[in-house]
C-alpha cells in the first residue's frame, strides 16, 4: 500500500512558538533550538522566534504577524510548503498569470520581508501591485500584415521554384533580410529582393510557403516586437 507524504504542521503564531518552546524537554532544546520538521528548526533570539529551513531564515514571528523570507529559495516548492504551513497563507509559483513576479503568497506578489498576520492574510500595506508585460496591438497587427504581404507578393515566384534550394542562414541573417524586405515594401516595391527572400525562408520547415513563413514569423517575433516597442508593462488590478 502506498502512503502519501505526512503533512507538516508548523506554528503559525508567536504564542504557538512559545508553547512549543515551553513544552519541549531539555533534551530537545540541548542544541539551543527546536527541530519542528525535517531540516526545519525553531530558534529564539532576543525574544523573537525564527523558523529556519536548511539554515536559512524563512519566517520571523512577531506580535500579531510574521515576516516572511525566501532565503534565496522562494521558488522552491519545499520552501514554499514550509512557509505556507507556518503562515497559513498559500505560497506557490504561477507563471500562467503572466505576472512579472510569479511567486505568490496569499494571492499577492512575494518579496522578502512581506508580512502576514496571524490569520494568514497579507498586511494591506504589503499588498504590492501586480505588473505584467503585454503586446501592443498596433505592433502585433503590423507584424501580421507584413508577413501577409510578403506571402502574397512572393507566392507566384515560390510556386515556380525560385527558392527551391535549402541554403541555411542564421537567425540574425534572417532578421536582416526581413528588415530589408520591410524597407522595400515601405517604398512601394512589389518585387522583394530574391536573395533576401531566400535568406528569410531558410528554415528547417520544408512544406508549403505559408508554413515556412509561419516558422520564420514565430522565430523573429520577439526581435520585431522589441525593435518596434511592441511590449508594454501594465499594472494589473484585481
Amino acid at each position: 500500500m502506498a502512503f502519501g507524504r505526512r503533512r507538516i504542521t508548523l506554528p503559525k503564531t508567536k504564542a504557538a512558538c512559545q508553547k512549543l518552546w515551553d513544552d519541549a524537554t531539555p533534551r530537545k532544546l540541548a542544541k539551543g533550538y527546536l527541530t519542528v520538521a525535517g531540516d526545519t528548526e525553531l530558534h529564539i533570539e532576543y525574544g523573537v522566534f525564527t523558523l529556519k529551513f536548511h539554515g536559512h531564515d524563512i519566517v520571523k514571528y512577531l506580535d500579531g504577524y510574521k515576516t516572511v523570507y525566501g532565503g534565496g529559495y522562494s521558488t522552491s516548492p519545499t520552501t514554499q510548503g514550509r512557509i505556507t504551513s507556518a503562515t497559513g497563507a498559500s505560497m506557490h509559483s504561477n507563471g500562467k498569470l503572466g505576472y512579472e513576479q510569479t511567486v505568490r503568497i496569499g494571492g499577492y506578489p512575494f518579496f522578502d520581508g512581506i508580512r502576514v498576520d496571524d490569520y494568514g492574510q497579507v498586511l494591506e500595506e504589503d499588498r504590492r501591485p501586480d505588473f505584467k508585460q503585454v503586446n501592443v496591438k498596433a505592433v502585433v497587427s503590423a507584424y501580421t500584415t507584413l508577413f501577409k504581404r510578403i506571402e502574397k507578393l512572393i507566392y507566384g515566384r515560390y510556386e515556380l521554384g525560385e527558392w527551391a534550394d535549402g541554403t541555411y542562414h542564421s537567425m540574425s541573417a534572417q532578421w536582416d533580410a526581413l528588415l530589408n524586405i520591410e524597407d522595400q515594401l515601405a517604398t512601394g516595391d512589389a518585387f522583394p529582393d530574391s536573395d533576401d527572400v531566400r535568406t528569410l525562408l531558410s528554415t528547417s520547415v520544408r512544406t508549403d510557403l505559408r508554413e515556412r513563413l509561419t516558422a520564420v514569423k514565430e522565430a523573429l517575433r520577439d526581435k520585431y516586437y522589441a525593435r518596434n516597442n511592441g511590449y508594454e508593462r501594465i499594472e494589473v488590478t484585481k
